[in-house]
């Protein structure tokens, strides 16, 4: 038996409602558990690792695990970027053992008197698992110092059902407290204690993390989370717009799929964004004559067919979301800033007339991203970019781009000179053009996360 529900060949999805119905012990922000009232976790082949953790049977060698037969996979670690789920789940499978737990006790019970587990603490007392942020294990680790109470801080970590280390990555550089991370991983995993840790990368690249707790980390089970793909994204554009009662047509649904390539909370945003859109234009009520231009602007076709009324399609739904002259002008000041930091270079340096060969490159990164991202004209990237010229600004993002891999498709029938990239094979990246693409990925992916709901809608 399986808590995962396949929908189909490799969309999955998780039910999230156990992590409403216990408490955890820690400093945790209700925020966190509801904050895009999905009730499922959506994966699909982006994440097709997560099916194995979300188990039944995994859930049950957790609670009771036999060395015998299987290793005892704890620490579990989740990694990858903001809003992928991954706190989500952890308090979901924890929710989850809880309930295993509980089923277990009731077909054993425990005297009245409770009993003494192996972990020296009495097993009826504590019935709620621990979440910590890595800052707050810090915070409370040191007063645990301060106050000769160590043994205590330990106790209440160990006799605890389980633990959820959320935020790992805000024990970087404080060796002391990584230190006693280490002891209570190992005290952990010899009384069977559950361990969900939670960090935005791979341990082994967060810099400050000491080698041994990196090892002692990579003894259990390290699963990365994607942004969920294509099929998945569907899935939940469908579900939220359910949620927010906004009817999208199809090639609406098709348009949220193709071009936001982001996180669910970014996702959830950007509904409410729409519906916010939508509930102006009801306020304005409907045109006297037939929709005008700006009904059409905020994205609403008033008819009076009830089947069709508020229907939202693709070509609404991009007048809708287009961002007006000042947030174009502040997203193409933020991928500026951005690339300035990056390269460290002062943002005076991009719209210079420097032909230094680091702020050449810099230059040309940040118009090859804002016009990839934002699908801004060369005309106004020019503008931005020191009132340069036209070609001068289409030369130096198609030398990004014939160097980026894989070549993105850039459609610009009304750029002169403009055209897709060319099929033919390309000679073998130098390592410094590995790095620089390497870099471009990661700007695209943190700059898409940010801007949402204003990527390629133009």
């Amino acid at each position: 038996m399986s808590s995962v529900t396949p929908t189909s060949a490799s969309l999955f999805s998780v039910p999230l409602e156990h992590q409403w119905r216990i408490d955890f012990s820690g400093a945790l922000d209700v925020v966190t558990q509801r904050a895009t009232g999905l009730d499922r976790f959506i994966g699909d082949d982006a994440n097709q690792l997560l099916r194995y953790v979300t188990t039944d049977d995994f859930i049950s060698q957790m609670v009771n695990p036999d060395r015998s037969t299987s290793p005892v996979l704890t620490p579990i670690v989740f990694t990858g970027p903001a809003g992928t789920g991954k706190t989500s789940l952890a308090m979901s499978l924890i929710s989850r053992l809880m309930v295993e737990i509980e089923n277990r006790h009731a077909d054993h019970p425990l005297p009245l008197n409770g009993t003494t587990d192996n972990r020296g603490g009495n097993v009826a007392s504590h019935t709620k698992p621990v979440y910590l942020t890595g800052a707050e294990f810090y915070r409370r680790f040191y007063t645990a110092i301060d106050t000769d109470s160590v043994d205590e801080f330990r106790q209440s970590i160990l006799q605890s059902p389980a633990l959820l280390l959320d935020d790992l990555q805000q024990l970087a550089a404080k060796p002391p407290a990584q230190r006693e991370l280490e002891s209570l991983l190992d005290l952990a995993s010899y009384h069977h204690l559950p361990v969900f840790v939670i960090c935005n990368r791979c341990p082994g690249t967060v810099d400050g993390f000491s080698q041994r707790l990196v090892s002692r980390l990579a003894s259990g089970l390290t699963i990365p989370f994607h942004p969920p793909g294509a099929e998945a994204r569907g899935r939940i554009a469908r579900d939220l717009a359910e949620i927010h009662q906004i009817q999208l047509t199809e090639d609406a649904l098709e348009l949220l799929n193709n071009q936001f390539e982001v996180t669910v909370p970014r996702m959830e945003h950007l509904f409410c964004q729409i519906k916010l859109k939508q509930r102006i234009a009801h306020e304005d009520g409907p045109p006297n004559n037939g929709p005008s231009e700006n009904h059409l602007r905020e994205g609403i076709i008033h008819s009076s067919d009830p089947a069709e009324r508020d229907q939202i399609d693709a070509t609404l739904l991009k007048q809708i979301l287009a961002p007006s002259d000042e947030d174009l002008f502040q997203m193409i000041r933020l991928i500026q800033k951005r690339v300035a930091k990056e390269f460290k270079l002062n943002l005076s340096d991009l719209k210079s007339n420097s032909r230094k060969q680091t702020v050449v490159l810099a230059r040309g990164v940040a118009i090859y991203l804002t016009r990839s991202l934002l699908g801004t004209s060369f005309l106004k990237i020019g503008n931005a970019f020191g009132n340069r010229d036209h070609s001068t600004i289409l030369h130096s993002f198609r030398k990004i781009e014939a160097q980026y891999l894989p070549p993105v498709k850039v459609d610009c029938p009304a750029e002169p000179g403009c055209s897709t990239p060319s099929a033919k094979i390309k000679p073998p990246l130098t390592v410094e053009q590995r790095k620089n693409n390497s870099m471009i990925d990661r700007l695209k992916q943190e700059l898409t996360d940010q801007f949402a709901t204003q990527i390629n809608i133009a």
